[in-house]
C-alpha cells in the first residue's frame, strides 16, 4: 500500500511539473493593459519600448507655417516632455499649409510607416472653414480622420488628443469688421462639432482658440505674416496641452520601464527554461531515488524481523 502510494506521489509530482513548465511556455509575455478608459488590451509590442512616439496630423497650424521648426507646438511639447525627465521620440509630421479634411484624408491613404503610435494628435479645420466648406461635411470629414487617428493609436482613444481650431479672424489678415464676426462664428461652429465627435470618441479635447483670439491686441502672438502664430503663442498653446497629455506619458514610461523589464526575461526565456528542465529532471531523479531507498530499507526491515521471528520459534 505504501508502495502504491509513492508511487501515486511521484506521477502527481510529474503533472505538476508539467503544468508548471506549460504555464512558462504560455505565459501571456505578450500582452499589457495600457489603456486608461478601457480594458482593451494591446500587445506590448505594438507600442516603443524606448521612447514614446508621436503623430501629429493637421494643417498649417500643425506643421508651424513661418516658424521654426523647434517652435512648432507639437515640437515644443515633446521638448518640454523631455526635459521633463520623459523618453519622448521625434515627432512625426503629416500636415501641410492649405489642407482641409478631405485633403488630409487623401493623405492618409498612404499610413503611416510607425503605426501604432503612442500618442495622436488632431488639428483640422480651418482650410474647411475658409473654403466654405459646409458643417455637415466637415462632420463627416473630422469624423473620418478621428477614427483614423484612433487606429493609429492602436485603437486606444486615450491615446489621442484634439486640439481646437484657432481663430485667425483676429489677425490683421482680416481687416473687416463684418468678416471677422462671420469668421468667429463659423470658426465656434466648427468648433463644437470637433468637440462634440471628440466626447464621443472619448479622446482628449484641448481648447486653445481663446488663446489664439489674443492676437487681436497683442501682435507677438504672430509671426511676420500677420496670419499664423507665433512660436510664442504656440508656447500658451502647449500650456494648455502639457497637463493633460503628461499623466499619460508617465504612464506610458512606467509601462515601457515594465517592458524593458520583462524583454529580459523574454530574450533568455530558453536558457531558463531549459535550466528549469535540468533542475526538475534532477529533483524527479533524486525523489524517485529517495523513494527507492526508504521502500528497500522497509523490505529489508521486513526481512529481518521474518528471520529473527523463526529464530525464537
Amino acid at each position: 500500500m505504501n508502495r502504491t502510494k509513492k508511487f501515486a506521489n511521484l506521477i502527481m509530482y510529474f503533472i505538476f511539473l508539467n503544468f508548471l513548465v506549460s504555464s512558462l511556455l504560455t505565459n501571456n509575455l505578450n500582452y499589457k493593459q495600457i489603456s486608461l478608459k478601457s480594458n482593451i488590451f494591446y500587445p506590448k509590442s505594438s507600442y516603443s519600448t524606448s521612447n514614446v512616439s508621436f503623430l501629429a496630423l493637421g494643417d498649417s497650424y500643425t506643421i508651424g507655417q513661418s516658424v521654426a521648426y523647434n517652435e512648432r507646438w507639437p515640437v515644443q511639447l515633446s521638448t518640454r516632455l523631455q526635459n521633463s525627465g520623459y523618453n519622448v521620440g521625434p515627432v512625426e509630421f503629416i500636415a501641410q499649409t492649405g489642407w482641409t479634411t478631405a485633403d488630409l484624408s487623401t493623405a492618409l491613404f498612404r499610413e503611416p510607416s510607425n503605426i501604432p503610435y503612442n500618442l495622436v494628435s488632431l488639428l483640422i479645420g480651418v482650410n474647411d472653414q475658409y473654403k466654405g466648406i459646409s458643417s455637415e461635411d466637415y462632420r463627416t470629414n473630422f469624423k473620418y480622420l478621428l477614427n483614423l487617428s484612433i487606429r493609429y493609436a492602436g485603437n486606444n482613444p486615450n491615446h489621442v488628443f484634439v486640439v481646437s481650431i484657432p481663430d485667425y479672424g483676429v489677425t490683421p489678415f482680416i481687416n473687416d469688421d463684418i468678416q471677422k464676426d462671420v469668421i468667429k462664428k463659423e470658426i465656434d461652429l466648427f468648433n463644437l462639432i470637433n468637440y462634440d465627435e471628440s466626447i464621443n470618441a472619448n479622446v482628449h479635447y484641448i481648447n486653445i482658440t481663446s488663446i489664439s483670439r489674443r492676437a487681436s491686441d497683442n501682435l507677438s502672438l504672430l509671426t511676420y505674416d500677420s496670419l499664423h502664430p507665433s512660436g510664442k503663442m504656440y508656447s500658451e498653446w502647449v500650456d494648455a496641452i502639457e497637463p493633460v497629455i503628461k499623466p499619460l506619458v508617465g504612464i506610458l514610461n512606467e509601462d515601457s520601464e515594465k517592458i524593458s523589464n520583462s524583454n529580459f526575461f523574454s530574450e533568455y526565456q530558453n536558457y531558463f527554461l531549459i535550466l528549469l528542465f535540468l533542475l526538475a529532471f534532477i529533483g524527479l531523479v533524486l525523489y524517485t531515488k529517495l523513494a527507492h531507498y526508504l521502500i528497500s530499507q522497509k523490505f529489508t526491515g521486513l526481512d529481518k524481523n521474518k528471520q529473527s521471528n523463526v529464530f525464537q520459534k
